[in-house]
């Protein structure tokens, strides 16, 4: 374990067209009890306000630090600009539309302290719609031994963790798998022999909306993290190209993964009608392939969670 004494904290904030969230997500940093840190605000090019707000927040507080990409270089090159100018012994993510709790950083930051053995922390997060209304919890395995069990079925720890600089520098930042990023990060430190774990309270609110990540890029995304996988699996190098044509897939695939995304985002919806809820869900897993092997992975995941119960971090 890496033995540095974690007294300042550098948040990596890349933005692309948020100018109605940013305020409030850049917000929630700058509130937060644990006040030793920079905010490095990076936008990618955005083609409506974003920037503009983020500039008038810098003006007012010497600990946003903020810069604009000359063209769009999406988010993994995004992110290694981000961390070429942290100074922080820690590095923590924040999205552009999310919320972050008051107390997350510090108790993130605390329990790194208390857990020398530990190199990089999630937590667990809620879900909220384009106008903050609650739409779920996400539960994930908290200890070392049940995310490196499950992080082959997906990325158990979500990428708002927080992790020692050390790690980054070993691991050269991020490899540019667009939507995958995360996942692969995840994956080499794991492989590497470094222990991952989750903090057991929701301290982060993921926002759900038309046009991000989460709800747009559908099947590309689970294809991508497929090939991630094999990838750090089988010991090759990630080449974007290679990746790019490795993903590639009919259009009546893409249109069954989009029709069972629609009939699987209305059960999330139907929480009060349990019927028909899971009615809903199973439609969408017979609609497409990887719709059904999304479930399944979530499903196990959950169940990893139920089993961990009385393990110890």
């Amino acid at each position: 374990p890496y033995t540095t004494l974690f007294r300042s904290i550098s948040v990596l904030l890349p933005t692309y067209n948020v100018e109605q969230y940013v305020e409030q997500a850049i917000n929630s940093i700058l509130y937060q009890t644990y006040s030793n840190l920079e905010l490095i605000v990076v936008d990618d090019c955005s083609s409506d306000r974003t920037f503009d707000y983020v500039l008038r927040i810098a003006q007012h507080d010497s600990r946003v630090r903020a810069f604009r990409n000359e063209r769009n270089l999406k988010i993994s090159r995004t992110l290694n600009f981000a961390l070429s100018c942290a100074s922080g012994d820690l590095i923590a993510r924040m999205d552009g539309d999310d919320i972050s709790h008051p107390k997350r950083l510090e108790k993130l930051q605390q329990f790194l302290l208390s857990h020398p053995d530990i190199d990089l922390v999630g937590s667990l997060s809620e879900a909220i719609d384009e106008n903050g209304k609650h739409l779920a919890f996400r539960k994930l395995p908290l200890t070392p031994r049940w995310i490196h069990r499950t992080l082959p079925l997906c990325s158990t720890v979500q990428h708002i963790w927080l992790a020692k600089r050390e790690l980054y520098e070993e691991l050269g930042g991020y490899r540019e798998c667009p939507g995958a990023e995360d996942y692969d990060f995840l994956l080499r430190a794991d492989s590497h022999g470094h222990r991952l774990a989750n903090y057991p309270e929701y301290l982060y609110q993921v926002r759900l909306r038309r046009g991000n990540t989460e709800s747009s890029e559908g099947l590309n995304r689970v294809l991508t993290k497929q090939y991630v996988y094999r990838a750090n699996r089988n010991g090759f190098n990630i080449d974007l190209p290679t990746l790019q044509a490795s993903i590639k897939i009919g259009d009546k695939q893409k249109d069954k993964y989009r029709k069972a995304s629609n009939r699987l985002n209305k059960a999330k919806h139907e929480r009060d009608k349990p019927l028909k809820m899971i009615a809903d869900t199973l439609l969408a897993a017979f609609t497409s392939v990887h719709m059904t092997r999304y479930l399944i992975e979530v499903t196990l995941v959950r169940l990893a969670c139920k089993v961990e119960v009385n393990d110890e971090i």
